[in-house]
C-alpha cells in the first residue's frame, strides 16, 4: 500500500539544513520536555483518554458525554434488552522490550532484554458473579424506565418464532470464560437471557488456556536453545519439546461470537414483529492498569536503552472502547453507543495483591540468566535476558457489590445518552 511520505533533502546543503533543524529543534526543548519523549518515543506516543471517576450516586453527565453515538437513537420509546453481559478481565499482561542497541525488537542474542509481568484476579465468587449480572440486568432496566423507556420483558422474545435465530448457546455458562482479545475473561449473564457470546469474543475452555501458556514457555525456551547452539547439552535440555504439538491440540473454541449482520437481520425482524427496539449492552471490566517501557526513536539511535521495565497500578475500571451499547429496530436499522474513556470505580474492589510466581517460573528466570551469563563467557554474545514475574490481585468479599453500585451509574449515564 502507498502512503505519502515527505521528501528528502537532496543535495549535501540540504542535508546539512535537515539535521541543523533537527538539532536546533531538540535544543529548544526543555530536559523536562525532551526526557519524556526520549522514554515513551518520540513519535510512539499517544494520547491516553481522561480517566473519569465514577461516584455511584452521583452526577453520571460526565459519563454520558463520554459515550460516542453512532447511527440513529430509537425512534421509539419502546425497548426490549436482548442481550445483557459483563465481560471481567481476570488475567492481564504486558511485555516491555529493549535491545541493547538500534533496534526495537527482542533477539535471544543480540544482548536484548525483555520483562513480562502477568496478573490475575483470582478469589472471584462464581455464584456471587451470577448474581451480579441479575441484580445489574435489573439496574439497566430501571434506568431505562427512569428516562421515559417502556421496557418490554424479554419473555416476549422469546415468544416469538424468530427468537430461535438468537437462542443461547447450550454449551456455555452463565459464568463462562472467554478470550477478550488476548485477555482471558470471565462473562456473566443474567438468568432471564439466553448465554450467547458478543461479537468479537470466543468462549474457551479451561484446557486451552493451559495449551497456550504452555507453548509460550516452550518457545522461550527454543529462543534461548537456540542461542546456545542447537548442539549443546543445553540446547537440547530446554529446545526439544516433541510433545508440544499434543499439548495444543489439548484445548479448543467451545463457541464464537455470531456475524454483526446475522444479529442484525434477526434482530430486525424481532423488533418489526414488536414494534420495539432491541438493545445490547456488554461492559467490560479490567482491574490492573500496565504500562510497558517502549523504546521510542531517540533511544534506538543511541543504541537502545537496555532496560525493560512493566509498571502495574491496581486500577478496576470500565474499559473503554470494549463497552459499548446497541440497538436495532424495526427493519434492522440502528445505532450505538461506545464508552471512550475508561471509569474508575470507587469502592474496594481488590482487597491486596501478591507475588505468584510458579516453581517452573523461578527456574526458567534463573536459567535464562544462567545462559546468558554462559554465553557472554563462550564468546557468543550476552544473549537476550527474558524474565517473568506473575502476580495476583485479590478480589474483596465484597467485589461484586462494589462493581454492581458502580454499574449503577454506568446504566444511568447509557439511558441518559441513549434518550
Amino acid at each position: 500500500m502507498s502512503q505519502n511520505r515527505p521528501s528528502r533533502p537532496s543535495g549535501p546543503f540540504q542535508l546539512k539544513s535537515a539535521l541543523l533543524a533537527l538539532l536546533v529543534g531538540g535544543l529548544a526543548m526543555s530536559a523536562a520536555t525532551l526526557s519524556p519523549l526520549a522514554s515513551a518515543g518520540l513519535f510512539d506516543r499517544k494520547k491516553e483518554p481522561e480517566l473519569i471517576a465514577i461516584d455511584p450516586a452521583g452526577d453520571v453527565s460526565k459519563i454520558a458525554a463520554a459515550l460516542k453515538v453512532s447511527g440513529a437513537k430509537p425512534g421509539a420509546k419502546k425497548v426490549v434488552v436482548g442481550r445483557y453481559q459483563v465481560v471481567i478481565i481476570n488475567e492481564s499482561a504486558a511485555t516491555a522490550f529493549a535491545s541493547g542497541r538500534a533496534a526495537s525488537n527482542y533477539d535471544a542474542g543480540s544482548g536484548s532484554a525483555r520483562q513480562t509481568v502477568v496478573w490475575h484476579l483470582v478469589n472471584l465468587d462464581p455464584a456471587k458473579l451470577a448474581e451480579l449480572a441479575d441484580r445489574s440486568y435489573d439496574s439497566f432496566q430501571k434506568a431505562l424506565v427512569a428516562q421515559g423507556f417502556e421496557v418490554l420483558p424479554y419473555a416476549s422474545v422469546s415468544a416469538l418464532p424468530e427468537a430461535i435465530s438468537i437462542a443461547g448457546d447450550p454449551k456455555l455458562q452463565r459464568v463462562q470464560m472467554v478470550d477478550l482479545g488476548k485477555s482471558p475473561a470471565l462473562m456473566v449473564t443474567p438468568s432471564a437471557l439466553p448465554v450467547r457470546v458478543p461479537f468479537g469474543l470466543s468462549a474457551t475452555s479451561e484446557a486451552q488456556r493451559s495449551a497456550e501458556s504452555t507453548a509460550a514457555t516452550a518457545q522461550d525456551a527454543g529462543k534461548l536453545a537456540a542461542a546456545a547452539g542447537k548442539g549443546g547439552a543445553l540446547g537440547s535440555l530446554l529446545g526439544g519439546n516433541s510433545s508440544l504439538g499434543g499439548v495444543l491440540e489439548a484445548g479448543k473454541i467451545i463457541s464464537q461470537g455470531g456475524t454483526m449482520i446475522a444479529d442484525a437481520t434477526a434482530y430486525g425482524k424481532i423488533a418489526s414483529a414488536l414494534d420495539a427496539h432491541i438493545v445490547d449492552v456488554v461492559i467490560a471490566l479490567d482491574f490492573v492498569n500496565l504500562s510497558a517501557s517502549k523504546e521510542g526513536l531517540l533511544d534506538r539511535l543511541s543504541g537502545g536503552t537496555k532496560e525493560a521495565k512493566v509498571a502495574s497500578k491496581i486500577s478496576p475500571t470500565v474499559v473503554s472502547g470494549t463497552t459499548t451499547l446497541r440497538t436495532i429496530g424495526p427493519g434492522g436499522t440502528g445505532g450505538g453507543l461506545m464508552l471512550e474513556a475508561p471509569l474508575l470505580m470507587a469502592g474496594d474492589a481488590v482487597s491486596e495483591t501478591r507475588d505468584a510466581n510458579t516453581t517452573a517460573d523461578k527456574v526458567s528466570n534463573v536459567t535464562n540468566i544462567a545462559l546468558v551469563g554462559a554465553l557472554a563467557l563462550s564468546g557468543r554474545g550476552g544473549g537476550g535476558v527474558s524474565q517473568i514475574s506473575r502476580k495476583e490481585a485479590v478480589a474483596s468479599p465484597a467485589y461484586a457489590d462494589v462493581v454492581a453500585q458502580n454499574l449503577e451509574a454506568v446504566h444511568r449515564a447509557f439511558a441518559l445518552a441513549l434518550k
